[in-house]
């Protein structure tokens, strides 16, 4: 992760700086990497160590505000060759991995505009990916913002819940920024076709090609993420209205369906078996968390029919989700 930095400066600049404290309780001791490139582990622990001691929400929309096009190194300097926001969209979109191999983005063009997006491509908290995506979505419409006119309208789409902070969001207008609006965990930015063809930067004499051979030799050297499990896990814990397909999945990660199902075998894990243990959890935490109608549960869920959902229920618990909810220990009833 390369979000460490900006992260520090956040602690950094509180009254009073929180930044040593943040540091002990995580246990880093000596300087960071110069780069501030942490494993995906150590930057969750500093990310919800921040959070809790800081006492905010907001912390992925204000790194993103400190994230910029020219904060991505070998990346920055190629896409200054670009000759349009079209094209520069789709080498960020190529090489995304050199920034953080936890994440993939893609992006195409179509009648309705350019549509550039951010996937996990590993396993990770919640937490950590909604966080990830404000960065992402925050920083993107900056870059975007700084080369288009001041009233092109973007729109950003989060498949995560509203937070505490949205109020934040007006400072993106004429921006329209929806959240929930998405069923697989992922934030879209959609930018107008009117834009696209516009200059990233001016006119560059800069021959472009030395940079993308040096951006390939890079990313040649970056192994993927080790345990495909556990993003498929993050996936399907985050789906919102839909029972994600072995041949959805295997999209998203940019591999054939029989490749995810061979990565899955070799990790001692079941696709079919993954996902009914998850949506179990999750019946189980909604019921015990709210009085939220048992067909609305089922939607959330995926299932195509309240008695699908009962009926999948029972083969775990012996019991309906009705007589589940009654007998349920902690439920809190709200």
């Amino acid at each position: 992760m390369r979000f460490c930095l900006p992260l520090l400066e956040i602690a950094r600049a509180q009254e009073p700086p929180q930044l040593d404290r943040i540091l002990a309780a995580v246990g880093i001791v000596g300087p960071l990497p110069p780069s501030g490139a942490l494993d995906i582990a150590l930057f969750e622990a500093l990310l919800s160590t921040t959070v809790a001691i800081l006492g905010r929400s907001d912390i992925g929309f204000e790194i993103g505000t400190r994230v910029n096009q020219a904060s991505y190194d070998l990346l920055s300097l190629a896409v200054r060759a670009c000759p349009s926001i079209d094209a520069a969209l789709h080498l960020f979109a190529r090489y995304w991995r050199l920034v953080t191999p936890a994440f993939r983005v893609q992006y195409r063009r179509d009648t309705d505009g350019g549509h550039y997006s951010l996937h996990p491509a590993a396993g990770m908290s919640p937490q950590t990916f909604h966080a990830m995506c404000e960065t992402f979505a925050v920083s993107v419409h900056g870059d975007l913002a700084a080369h288009l006119p001041a009233a092109t309208r973007l729109e950003v789409d989060f498949s995560m819940p509203r937070p505490r902070h949205a109020a934040r969001y007006r400072q993106l207008a004429p921006t329209l920024v929806r959240f929930s609006a998405l069923a697989l965990p992922e934030v879209r930015v959609r930018i107008p076709t009117a834009a696209l063809d516009l200059p990233y930067f001016p006119p560059s004499k800069t021959d472009e090609r030395p940079l993308v051979d040096a951006l390939r030799q890079a990313e040649a050297c970056i192994a993927r993420a080790d345990r495909v499990g556990d993003w498929v896990e993050l996936l399907l814990r985050e789906a919102e209205g839909v029972q994600p397909s072995l041949a959805q999945i295997a999209e998203l990660l940019a591999v054939s369906p029989r490749t995810l199902s061979r990565q899955l075998a070799a990790e001692g894990r079941d696709l079919r078996a993954l996902g009914a243990a998850i949506r179990f959890e999750r019946a189980c935490a909604l019921l015990r968390a709210s009085l939220t109608p048992i067909e609305v549960i089922a939607a959330r869920l995926g299932y195509g029919s309240t008695a699908a959902f009962g009926l999948a229920f029972r083969r775990h618990a012996g019991c309906s989700p009705g007589a589940w909810r009654r007998t349920a220990p902690g439920r809190s009833g709200v």
